[in-house]
């Protein structure tokens, strides 16, 4: 009998095999490592789902488009994705958001669904970070517009990416999350490292 292997993804390869981070003086970003990803949908006439899930995270899910929550109880970040539509990030390996959700919620008709290693996440600051996602970005980046917290999907190059502007202790810089699917992992990665090259 033959032996089995497991094969390494070749899109994965090429993105785990380039570098980790890259660290300029007014510009930098690196791969992050999120624990757990998942996607939430609730029928929108199942308001009975809908109050359960506020109800056990005890947290409002967001419902106004390119809005986030947190949950504190589970080291969580809730992203609206559409309507009765939800991302769910865990930013610890506790697994305890999935566990809570399985037990708790699943006699109730809702689809959650893990998702997580078909995502990767991509950090992105400094004083030149917004005008680097300008570059490759149609979106309005602007402090007033894109507020901290807030989340919008749309494409970087050709890539498709949700992403999230998060709170930045220099006011002259600003901080972003990048997800996109594991498919745009390389490129996206690759497109970075060109973008920033005049800001070296």
């Amino acid at each position: 009998m033959s032996e089995l292997r497991l094969l390494e993804h070749p899109i994965l390869g090429l993105y785990e095999q380039s570098s980790t981070q890259f660290s300029g003086d007014k510009i930098k970003f690196k791969k992050i490592r999120c624990s757990e990803i998942f996607n939430l949908q609730i029928k929108s006439d199942d308001h009975n789902s809908f109050s359960l899930v506020e109800s056990k995270l005890k947290v409002k899910l967001p419902q106004e488009p390119n809005t986030t929550e947190k949950i504190k109880d589970f080291n969580s970040t809730i992203f609206w994705l559409g309507p009765y539509e939800w991302l769910f990030v865990s930013h610890d390996n506790s697994n305890c958001l999935d566990k809570f959700m399985l037990s708790e919620c699943r006699e109730y008709n809702m689809s959650w669904t893990d998702i997580s290693d078909s995502r990767i996440v991509i950090s992105l600051s400094g004083y030149d970070a917004q005008a680097v996602l300008e570059k490759g970005c149609p979106l309005d980046f602007h402090h007033d517009v894109f507020l901290v917290n807030s989340c919008a999907q749309s494409l970087i190059g050709q890539a498709s990416v949700l992403i999230h502007r998060i709170s930045c202790e220099n006011v002259n810089e600003s901080s972003w999350m990048i997800y996109t699917d594991l498919s745009y992992a390389a490129y996206l990665w690759a497109w970075l490292n060109d973008a920033v090259s005049e800001y070296i």
